[in-house]
């Protein structure tokens, strides 16, 4: 299974890179700007106006993730690249907000023995995915969420730990050496890139079981 994922997402990525690119490239620009007005005329910036920014870097990153999704799952409707925009820009707001209640959830669990906030962030992997592409309301969707997920924690966190220990790995080696601002941020849109096909695959393989059990 993780074999499969490196094979799915490393021959994706392959035959539709140039796509891809143009999906990311409005979120990497707007992601540019905010770091050089950061570095430039921010300097000494309070902690508030920090956190302000780190936001804005999240929610454009978590915006180049759901177009990069709805592309992979439309892949064969060629859908324009306003179509996606506009279709993820919609959907967004949802997105954030059930992001934070994941969030606080881990952080809970992680306050009580650490492993339950592990276990709700495997059981939660694909809410993105879900409340993006599915047709239900977003509660029923989370649901959802949780629901496919059953059983599939182990398995989840195992194919997520070779791509994660190669990635920490490269990003030591290279930012050891060195440190510049377009290279950390093109590295980032490259994870990005992987980790959201990567992703993908596991969460179609997972949905389309989850959807084979409902129907009998």
């Amino acid at each position: 299974m993780i074999l499969d994922g490196f094979k799915f997402s490393i021959s994706f990525l392959k035959d539709n890179l140039s796509k891809l690119l143009l999906i990311v490239s409005l979120p990497f620009i707007l992601e540019l700007l905010i770091n050089l007005i950061s570095a430039l005329y921010l300097t000494n910036a309070n902690s508030f106006t920090g956190f302000i920014f780190g936001l804005l870097t999240l929610l454009i990153q978590t915006w180049a993730q759901c177009m990069l999704i709805f592309y992979i799952h439309n892949q064969a409707t060629n859908r324009s690249l306003s179509d996606i925009s506009i279709y993820t820009l919609y959907k967004l707001p949802l997105i954030i907000l059930w992001g934070l209640f994941v969030a606080l959830l881990v952080s809970l669990g992680l306050l009580l023995l650490i492993i339950p906030g592990i276990y709700i962030a495997l059981r939660y992997s694909f809410y993105t995915f879900e409340i993006l592409l599915s047709q239900k309301k977003s509660s029923e969707a989370f649901k959802d969420t949780f629901a496919m997920t059953n059983g599939k924690a182990i398995q989840i966190f195992l194919y997520f730990l070779p791509p994660l220990f190669i990635a920490i790995l490269i990003t030591v080696m290279i930012f050891s050496y060195v440190e510049i601002m377009i290279l950390s941020l093109l590295y980032n849109y490259v994870l990005i890139l992987f980790f959201t096909t990567y992703t993908y695959y596991l969460y179609n393989l997972i949905k389309s079981n989850f959807n084979g059990i409902e129907s009998k």
